[in-house]
């Protein structure tokens, strides 16, 4: 396999962000082939989740900026929140809407929520699975930047960082895994404590995953209780870089694979939207009109590369699609 040359910050960040985020829509595309309706409820669920923190005096960007449906969805599914901004601390009166909120919602959006009828959100969160990648976004904004994740560091405002504009920034998907459990408790002790519960039966793999998780939150309770030190600063490297397993399990080992899948995936989305690979003439559509986005003279604005791209897209849709159904069977 190919590996990765380049070593930055911004494109360390982008490759692993990126990667997460494309198991996770390989995942929803092969859902909605299989599952449409009840992909369709739990889009219909976040709706409502949007409308009452709305209604609690939040605006729609208040909304996505302090994902408040995303919290929503963790604490019924896992009893924490998966947030990982470390950096983003809630406002007091902004924290204390949200405390005030957050169980009258809960009670009145998932009153009759039942997870059973969503199997294949077993490994996921359903704050992902209704929230995937904006594919058409990121392939606009990794034409526009891509050049720039190779870019060393540079001196600015004094210090050796790398600038914002740099960072093509993307919401990494987190995985759930089955039968690990936090706790957190104060009231019985004189200093609060996280602690990690993990169902006897689990296997192997997913035990070391739930310890090597649990790090963070570990680091992260630790910086949001002030205490500084160099673990917490080392977990949150190690976050952002990734581990060496997950580059070599990635969908994409090298930045020149980036291009040809998120546009194949564009291509794909457009594909289905003009009415799926038995309309005539939807795929050679979607191909030319993904292959535009490219600027004149590059050599992937080939829309018979492309048309590539989306048949090699479409088979790892179809393969995830398989192995769903293996796993799970087809809904009732």
């Amino acid at each position: 396999m190919t590996k990765r040359k380049i070593s930055t910050t911004q494109y360390n960040l982008f490759f692993n962000d990126l990667n997460a985020a494309l198991k996770l829509a390989y995942t929803a595309r092969a859902i909605r082939l299989t599952w449409l309706g009840r992909l369709e409820e739990l889009e219909n669920i976040e709706s409502q989740l949007r409308q009452a923190w709305i209604d609690r005096g939040f605006t729609a960007a208040e909304v996505e900026h302090n994902g408040l449906t995303a919290l929503s969805w963790d604490l019924m599914q896992l009893g924490w929140s998966e947030r990982r901004s470390p950096l983003e601390v809630f406002r007091l009166p902004v924290l204390k809407m949200i405390e005030d909120g957050i169980k009258p919602i809960s009670d009145l959006v998932f009153a009759n929520f039942d997870p059973s009828r969503y199997p294949f959100a077993a490994r996921y969160r359903f704050a992902d699975l209704v929230h995937p990648i904006d594919v058409e976004k990121t392939l606009r904004k990794f034409i526009e930047k891509g050049s720039q994740l190779a870019d060393p560091p540079d001196c600015w405002d004094s210090y050796k960082t790398v600038p914002l504009k740099k960072y093509i920034l993307l919401r990494r998907p987190i995985p759930v895994i089955p039968g690990a459990y936090q706790v957190q408790r104060a009231e019985a002790f004189h200093t609060p404590h996280i602690g990690l519960l993990l169902e006897l039966s689990m296997s192997e793999r997913d035990i070391e995953a739930a310890i090597d998780d649990f790090r963070f939150h570990i680091a992260e309770a630790q910086w949001k209780n002030g205490l500084r030190n160099s673990f917490v600063d080392r977990v949150f490297k190690e976050w952002a870089r990734g581990s060496a397993l997950e580059a070599d399990q990635g969908v994409i080992s090298a930045i020149t694979q980036i291009g040809p899948v998120l546009a194949g995936l564009q291509a794909y989305d457009t594909m289905i939207k003009n009415g799926g690979s038995q309309k005539r003439g939807a795929r050679a559509t979607a191909a030319k009109t993904t292959a535009e986005f490219f600027m004149e003279g590059d050599p992937r604005r080939d829309f018979h590369k492309v048309g590539q791209w989306l048949d090699a897209q479409r088979n790892k849709i179809e393969m995830m699609k398989k192995d769903l159904i293996q796993a799970y069977g087809h809904p009732d």
